[in-house]
């Protein structure tokens, strides 16, 4: 082979290797250090984040600041709470002190309700339509729920008299109510998950887990509802029937993400400190899973989006456990929080934070 043949190969492959990579960069997205732009970010406070709109509503003690895609503050709020807990629902945004008396309800900055309650709040959901409800204390009681409407007016109050109430929702349409009740006066813990029909006060005890301790439960869009416990994912229609039940036993759930109806997200930990992301639809049916060979501690969800960090590399996770890295930051991470239009996200660490588009 001459030495211009050589010359001219050489030239051919280190073109066809720019063409595969330009086409990687096409088809896969994959981000260059050019996607990632540091912003000015008070890390000295600590904050909550949540994807609000298209943008990301940053909440602490003192108040709440709404930010955009580009890193600026677009209002803020002052909302003094000891121990800020946050639910939000389209542009609602309910604000209450786990174990206090105070809830403030806010149709953005705007503030439309400031309610005191007689005892202390174990938790409390809004809905879209900005009803709300409240599960608390109760004297005489283990514990009751009481609903409202945006202005604070009761609507319907429910006490429970054997069972404590470890957590509630209030449906899309504001009608029904659905209850995680414990059992704890036998030897083992048992669950109710109950359903009430606010209009006509119809109670029915939708289905009863033995050795279960149910934590979370969450109405979906369409009016059915799922619950997670120790060892259970649960699914549940409008009426209170019961469609499945996914064993969880025997695995370790470190962290979870009920949010969107069909990417629920649990985080499972192994034997070896390695994660699992496991993605179930609001049917039951497992949709993928990803293991990561690293123990995740941080990790959003928005939508089909999921975003999640190995030390300071970020990767970005689809439903059918497909992983892409998007490249890394020059900086710790201590949260990640996607904004509402899912095609950024904000990685936040010890002194900075950066914006990263995918």
């Amino acid at each position: 082979m001459t030495k211009k043949k050589r010359i001219v190969i050489i030239l051919i492959a280190i073109i066809a290797v720019i063409l595969v990579l330009d086409i990687g960069v096409r088809i896969f997205g994959f981000i260059t250090k050019s996607d990632f732009e540091q912003i000015n970010f008070d890390t000295a406070t600590e904050y909550s984040l949540y994807p609000y709109k298209n943008d990301i509503l940053m909440i602490n003690s003192d108040g709440m600041r709404l930010m955009d895609e580009h890193g600026k503050e677009k209002w803020y709020a002052a909302a003094n709470n000891v121990s800020p807990s946050v639910d939000i629902s389209g542009d609602y945004i309910l604000i209450y002190d786990m174990q206090g008396t105070t809830l403030k309800l806010y149709n953005g900055k705007n503030l439309v309700t400031n309610l005191k309650t007689e005892e202390k709040i174990t938790s409390a959901k809004v809905n879209k339509s900005g009803q709300f409800l409240v599960v608390s204390d109760e004297a005489g009681f283990k514990s009751k729920v009481t609903v409202y409407n945006s202005n604070g007016e009761e609507k319907y109050k429910w006490h429970s008299g054997t069972y404590y109430i470890s957590d509630a929702d209030i449906a899309p349409l504001g009608n029904k109510i659905a209850l995680s009740q414990i059992d704890v006066s036998g030897q083992s813990l048992k669950t109710i998950i109950t359903l009430i029909n606010i209009s006509n006060e119809e109670v029915t005890d939708c289905k009863t887990y033995e050795n279960s301790l149910t934590a979370v439960l969450k109405f979906n869009k369409d009016g059915s509802f799922v619950t997670l416990s120790n060892s259970m994912l649960s699914g549940f229609t409008a009426s209170g029937g019961h469609k499945y039940d996914i064993d969880l036993s025997g695995k370790e759930i470190t962290s979870f993400n009920l949010d969107n109806d069909d990417n629920m997200v649990l985080n499972t930990v192994n034997s070896h400190n390695n994660t699992t992301f496991e993605f179930y639809a609001k049917d039951g049916k497992k949709r993928g899973e990803c293991l990561m060979n690293s123990r995740i501690k941080t990790f959003a969800v928005n939508g089909e989006v999921i975003i999640t960090n190995v030390l300071r590399d970020i990767f970005k996770i689809t439903p059918n456990g497909k992983i892409k890295n998007c490249g890394a930051v020059n900086h710790d991470i201590k949260d990640i929080c996607i904004y509402g239009n899912r095609k950024k996200a904000i990685i936040v660490g010890g002194s900075c934070a950066d914006l990263v588009s995918f």
